[in-house]
């Protein structure tokens, strides 16, 4: 069984959230280094990106920056077992200067497309389940050189963007890189099912 590359550690802390204001509430269930699971009532649309106010106590608070991943509904009859809210993503600083300034990430961004489902679970069975993938390209970045990578689903027109790093660089034969991703759990758990 693979281990979670960022562990989650099991934190109740007050939370405002909203993507324009902090309008809406909820409590941390866990909390990680790349992300946090929200139990809500409110189930912001997947993919939203939002802004965060975390209480640490009465009066210290942290703010971050987030996309959502998941949800989780749970029937009515099931509320007094669990909990239902929804699962975010922080984006990470990188993420966040490349928005500022753009140059930093023009050289370090790459897309893969993939036209039909076929190539899609053949790209996901060879390589990504593994943790990673290899783009062709004749950039030259350095090891360990952070990669954001934007995985497209042409044919469902759906895309994300993960963070990922550089570990190996190819001269000879296919030139390109070797990436591996930051977190590949999130990257499981968006990928997954659109296997099917």
């Amino acid at each position: 069984m693979e281990k979670r590359r960022s562990r989650r550690f099991a934190r109740r802390m007050t939370v405002r959230f909203g993507d324009d204001q902090l309008d809406r509430s909820g409590l941390t269930c866990d909390i990680s280094s790349t992300g946090a699971f929200i139990v809500s009532s409110h189930l912001p649309p997947l993919d939203a990106r939002l802004h965060f106010q975390v209480a640490l106590d009465a009066r210290r608070f942290i703010f971050l920056e987030g996309v959502v991943r998941r949800h989780r509904v749970v029937p009515p009859s099931l509320r007094q077992l669990e909990r239902g809210g929804f699962g975010v993503r922080f984006l990470t600083p990188a993420e966040l200067i490349s928005e500022i300034v753009p140059q930093l990430a023009a050289g370090n961004r790459f897309e893969i497309a993939f036209e039909d489902k076929a190539r899609f679970v053949q790209a996901y069975e060879q390589q990504i389940r593994h943790g990673g993938i290899f783009l062709i390209t004749e950039k030259r970045l350095p090891r360990d050189a952070t990669v954001l990578l934007e995985v497209k689903l042409a044919y469902e027109r759906i895309s994300w963007t993960f963070s990922s790093h550089v570990v190996q660089v190819m001269e000879v034969g296919t030139r390109g890189l070797a990436v591996v991703f930051d977190d590949r759990r999130e990257v499981e758990s968006a990928l997954r099912p659109h296997l099917a």
